[in-house]
């Protein structure tokens, strides 16, 4: 069932069926904002604390976005000297493990030129082949309706607040230099129009480990240098 909103058409989700993935997907665009105000920016900085919890680690970190497929995180705190990007053709990365630059290839350059999407949300039902809305779940006090998300090149799963339509978890087998991961978006706030995870939780698999973006400030169409999404020079 569909009703009208201020902003256009907002899917109504009837209780105890489960929604077909068009419903779904244009709810979280309504969610976030609406279409309109998703395209009506084109650039995005964001300020905040990079985290380690299980190694008692954090530091600053600036992160860079740019219409069409521009983006690029920077590690600003004494001593940080990670960053990770992709200009819209190459992607690399500077890790704290790694001896210099690190160029990407392969599986790893693909997940990275999909995620610097811009418009990512708007553009879900191209990148995959298939997109199936599989049931129900609880995650921590929240019900969720569970999206299995199929291309040829990866296989994710998308998990949706079935009350306000809000994407809050995915699963990927790579996230920006992660590896089968579960990404919690969490801290939901309003933005330029749009209403944004300001934290972000990486949540490794495998092993007790995760990474945490807490965002400060997220402000969109500011002015952003292209040295920024380009490699550093290695010293």
């Amino acid at each position: 069932m569909l009703v009208l909103s201020a902003h256009g058409v907002t899917p109504t989700i009837q209780a105890g069926q489960l929604p077909g993935v068009d419903v779904l997907l244009d709810k979280y665009v309504e969610a976030v904002g609406g279409r309109t105000a998703i395209e009506r920016h084109t650039t995005r900085l964001m300020k905040g604390t990079y985290a380690i919890p299980t190694r008692n680690y954090s530091t600053t970190v600036e992160a860079y976005a740019r219409a069409p497929d521009r983006f690029a995180f920077h590690m600003t705190g004494k001593g940080s000297t990670a960053s990770r990007g992709f200009n819209g053709t190459i992607g690399w990365s500077r890790d704290f493990s790694e001896e210099g630059l690190h160029l990407l290839d392969g599986a790893t350059l693909d997940a990275d030129r999909l995620e610097a999407d811009f418009y990512q949300p708007l553009h879900w039902r191209e990148r995959y082949a298939t997109m199936t809305v599989t049931g129900v779940e609880v995650l921590a006090d929240r019900r969720v309706f569970v999206v299995d998300a199929v291309s040829p090149a990866s296989r994710e799963t998308m998990y949706f607040d079935t009350e306000s339509g809000l994407l809050v978890r995915r699963d990927l087998p790579r996230y920006r230099g992660f590896q089968r991961v579960q990404v919690y978006f969490d801290n939901y706030r309003a933005s330029g129009g749009l209403r944004q995870p300001f934290t972000i939780r990486i949540v490794w698999t495998d092993r007790p480990f995760m990474n945490i973006f807490a965002f400060d400030t997220i402000v969109n169409d500011v002015k952003i240098d292209d040295a920024k999404f380009n490699p550093p020079r290695v010293r």
